[in-house]
């Protein structure tokens, strides 16, 4: 929370080879692989599904706008690892009306750290302000729209001390592998360090690395649309 969307990389000549010798069809590899780079996918958010179910209260919707990551709406304050948070949401109805405004905010000085109008058909966004420091504790402030005065919501977050931020940066490099699927090394970072993530109880980071990558394969828009649904509709 595994297996390969094409073949292992080798030369033309040697994959062609392989697949008349085998006697085997290109676009039947092809679909295959598919379905094994999107069960590796789906296996992330099971694991982080099972692991919320004893977690009070779980994923799910609170409202219009759905929020599940960098934190939701009635936990305790989660620590993350990520200094540029994505941030990650649902509208629940209406979506002409409901296209949210998302406020960072320094919780101790209640200064603005940064602020995004979002757009209808939208579901993530990169923080690009200013790196949050590790330690600190920030609000998410999510508004209904651009034009609304008052929050929705404002649940907040942590940004991990740095001794842990470097213990688990260092434990990203070295759990690095092989890039052996048909999927560019930006969307197999992502993944790779989505399943770190979930491994180590930080969900959030791990549904973050998800939502990361800018042009994501078909396989993994499924699963972000998949991961959108069945976490908004938790009850």
């Amino acid at each position: 929370m595994i297996h390969s969307k094409a073949m292992y990389r080798m030369g033309a000549g040697g994959a062609l080879a392989l697949i008349i010798g085998l006697g085997l069809n290109v676009d039947a590899i092809a679909q295959q692989s598919s379905g094994g780079w999107r069960n590796r996918l789906n296996n992330i958010w099971n694991r982080i599904a099972r692991d919320d179910d004893d977690q009070d209260p779980p994923w799910g919707s609170r409202g219009p706008i759905c929020a599940i990551a960098p934190t939701v709406v009635g936990v305790d304050t989660p620590a993350i690892w990520h200094d540029q948070p994505v941030i990650v949401w649902q509208v629940m109805f209406d979506p002409a009306n409901n296209t949210p405004k998302f406020v960072v905010r320094n919780a101790q000085t209640q200064e603005i750290m940064w602020e995004y109008a979002s757009s209808v058909g939208e579901t993530s966004v990169v923080y690009d302000g200013e790196p949050l420091q590790p330690g600190h504790t920030y609000e998410l402030e999510i508004f209904q729209n651009a034009t609304a005065e008052e929050r929705l919501i404002f649940p907040d977050f942590q940004v991990l001390s740095q001794s842990v931020r470097t213990l688990i940066t260092n434990g990203l490099k070295n759990s690095v592998e092989k890039n052996e699927f048909a999927v560019d090394d930006a969307e197999w970072t992502a993944v790779q360090q989505a399943e770190y993530f979930a491994d180590r109880n930080l969900p959030y980071d791990a549904v973050q690395s998800l939502f990361s990558v800018s042009e994501p394969s078909s396989e993994l828009q499924a699963t972000q649309a998949q991961i959108l649904e069945e976490a908004c509709s938790t009850p």
